[in-house]
């Protein structure tokens, strides 16, 4: 069979992919079926390109370092919750949601809806700066997905059941996929890095003293007993000097960051992205597998290259160590009713990422048969290395004295299809992007051996990429 390609006519699909495209919006919709997901190949590219092309409306980029990308935008339908029963809530909408979509597929079996999105660090996000777009968890499911894993790739278009009324409507449908497909084969890739010069941007830090404030009053509350681990977090606001296309400024996060999950999140006007070094979990049928990431040092020399006296230093931390087994130890204790088998090393590795190196241990568990990607949101979300220890407990101190709202910084990015897999990363080492401004967000780990100082460094090494790839230098 032939690839949808750009032809030398008019059309961009070639006879029998457009034929298939045409015979399956004019076939009847099954009923109960409310949406038609038509899959067809489609040219290996960044996904940060196909973003380009789509409606910004609910735009969508992840990235996986195990393989999976995906980009897409538009909304063919919305699933929206909140509330502390806000992943009970999903665990309902989206398997029923999924059984309104017909779908079929130019090539092979149809793959399966896919729903991506994510939540906030606590449900009840107020309106305030830069939030007042994600108030709400948020999972949708694309009018355009693209989908690549390794050297394959895929388009969906999904349309409503009232859109295809009549020859006319769907001629209409017709033209908007040969648009699309005219302007992914030819957009310049170039055209991705877009050329920053800030050197009028303002950089607005929380002062050292507000945030010794702020850690002195968690380390009351570890004092009182009830708390081990408090994670503390600050953000920093760049007021541009004019608005940013918040591609460009992806690429360049990306880049910054090769080796994590890539994600953004778009709204009307603002986007919210990053690169997370931090997995929540990844679901591939009953096999789970996630991480312990807490404890971290900045690299005092040469960030280009481990030093192995900061590794040593790291390894010897007792304060790191103790930060990161508890990360572990709450993990395992929430995955052992959910699983029939749990793995992990009994000592932690190291990772570098950029400038800083973490402290790390693969999880990995067989999951009982009525496991699903909703029990584990709801017990690993958020986890210590976010939050703290008592995870829980932690969440609602930080949402009782913290002295910003975090919103989604530090919730969960992620996608979830019809057969039930899914993968999840804290969404971290991020920012929002909203106008001519960027908040760029940061956290510590705070337990009883912290200091304030050497937090506030923590908090600096991990914005520094990002701020970097503003142009801000610091």
């Amino acid at each position: 069979m032939r690839l949808p390609r750009i032809g030398d006519d008019d059309d961009v699909l070639t006879g029998d992919a457009i034929d298939f495209l045409r015979d399956a919006l004019m076939a009847p919709l099954p009923a109960g079926k409310a949406l038609l997901s038509v899959t067809m190949p489609a040219p290996v590219e960044a996904p940060e390109k196909f973003l380009r092309l789509v409606s910004r409306e609910n735009g969508f980029l992840l990235r996986s370092p195990h393989g999976g990308h995906f980009a897409g935008g538009g909304a063919a339908g919305q699933i929206t919750v909140g509330g502390p029963e806000r992943f009970t809530t999903l665990a309902r909408a989206v398997p029923e949601f999924f059984e309104t979509i017909a779908t079929a597929s130019f090539e092979g079996p149809p793959p399966p809806p896919v729903v991506v999105g994510g939540a906030a660090f606590a449900p009840g996000v107020p309106p305030v700066e830069p939030w007042e777009e994600f108030t709400e968890d948020a999972f949708t499911l694309p009018r355009w997905g693209y989908r690549r894993f390794g050297r394959t790739a895929s388009v969906t278009l999904t349309v409503r059941r009232d859109e295809l009324t009549s020859s006319e409507a769907i001629a209409r449908i017709l033209d908007e996929a040969r648009t699309l497909t005219r302007a992914f084969e030819y957009d310049s890739p170039t055209s991705l890095i877009e050329r920053i010069d800030l050197t009028r941007a303002t950089v607005h830090h929380l002062p050292p003293e507000h945030w010794k404030e702020y850690i002195d009053a968690i380390h009351a509350a570890i004092a009182s007993g009830e708390y081990e681990k408090i994670v503390a977090a600050r953000r920093c606001v760049v007021e541009l000097h004019r608005e940013l296309e918040d591609t460009g400024f992806m690429a360049r996060v990306f880049a910054a960051y090769p080796d994590c999950t890539h994600f953004a999140i778009r709204r009307d006007r603002s986007t919210f992205l990053g690169a997370t070094p931090e997995t929540l979990f990844r679901k591939r049928g009953l096999h789970v597998e996630t991480h312990a990431l807490a404890g971290t040092t900045r690299i005092a020399d040469d960030p280009s290259a481990e030093s192995s006296r900061d590794v040593a230093a790291l390894q010897a931390s007792r304060k790191d160590l103790d930060e990161h087994a508890v990360v572990v130890q709450r993990i395992c204790s929430e995955l052992r009713p959910l699983t029939t088998s749990i793995e992990h090393p009994p000592s932690p590795s190291t990772r570098q990422v950029r400038n800083l190196i973490h402290l790390q241990t693969p999880i990995t568990g067989t999951l009982r048969e009525t496991t699903s990607a909703f029990d584990l949101l709801a017990a690993l979300h958020p986890t210590p290395a976010v939050g703290g220890f008592p995870a829980r407990e932690a969440a609602e101190w930080i949402c009782r004295n913290e002295p910003l709202e975090r919103g989604w910084y530090t919730g969960t990015v992620g996608w979830i299809d019809a057969s039930g897999d899914s993968e999840f990363a804290v969404a971290i080492r991020c920012g929002v992007l909203t106008g001519s401004r960027a908040y760029v967000f940061a956290g510590a780990g705070v337990v009883a051996a912290s200091t304030a100082a050497a937090e506030y460094a923590e908090t600096a090494g991990k914005m520094g990429p990002i701020l970097r790839a503003l142009g801000v230098l610091f």
